[in-house]
């Protein structure tokens, strides 16, 4: 079953190697649903999904934060565990793809001890330095 979620991330485990070499990282979304109870009062749901990153999607999902807003495209696999002795099964998306769409603000970084060196004049679009046009 092929999905499209586009939903902010709240947890991003650690990137680990497995046996073999590969790279796997796990993250958690969290959607949400509003609607309008039978009392006609608004409500909101909310389900978490854990996704799956191999390889190089792994890597690159290894950094993303805690609140980042993502587009993950993939399938669901329901996988069986053990859990007290007891037989479980857990549905996760198994990413093809993850776009980082927006990033959580954060705390501005401490300014730094020295002032920043001379800007650089930036090339302009036609390659002139005037800003004006073409060269």
């Amino acid at each position: 079953m092929n999905v499209i979620f586009v939903s902010g991330l709240v947890q991003r485990r650690e990137t680990v190697q497995v046996q073999g070499g590969s790279l796997l990282t796990k993250l958690t979304i969290r959607t949400e649903e509003n609607y309008i109870s039978k009392a006609g009062e608004p409500k909101t749901s909310h389900t978490s999904f854990d996704i799956v990153c191999w390889g190089n999607l792994a890597q690159q999902t290894e950094h993303y934060l805690d609140g980042s807003y993502l587009q993950v495209r993939g399938r669901m696999a329901n996988r069986a565990f053990e859990h007290q002795g007891n037989k479980r099964w857990k549905w996760e998306l198994i990413a093809a793809n993850v776009e980082l769409i927006v990033e959580p603000m954060i705390a501005p970084a401490a300014a730094p001890a020295e002032p920043p060196a001379a800007e650089e004049k930036a090339p302009t679009l036609f390659g002139g330095d005037d800003g004006q046009g073409p060269a």
